[in-house]
């Protein structure tokens, strides 16, 4: 599947690709996924559960900007009337 990017998601998707592109910034991702990027269940607790969940979605979200970087930009839809 071909994927675009939308034009205002390219700033922050060009600063998440620098921030963690580089040597540092790929240890902590790394650290982000060893301490975030495993299960979020907790037996019997489910704040705790939904607490963890909230930090891995952090990681996701950083994940997924990375991954647009690259990607084309959409094109503006011309058809939009005022």
């Amino acid at each position: 599947m071909y994927r675009k990017i939308r034009r205002d998601l390219v700033p922050i998707v060009s600063d998440y690709a620098n921030t963690f592109g580089t040597d540092a910034g790929l240890r902590v991702l790394a650290d982000l996924e060893m301490s975030f990027g495993g299960s979020c269940y907790t037996k019997g607790d489910p704040h705790d559960t939904a607490y963890r969940e909230g930090q891995r979605d952090v990681l996701t979200r950083i994940k997924e900007l990375i991954s647009y970087s690259g990607l084309e930009v959409e094109e503006e839809d011309q058809n939009v009337e005022d």
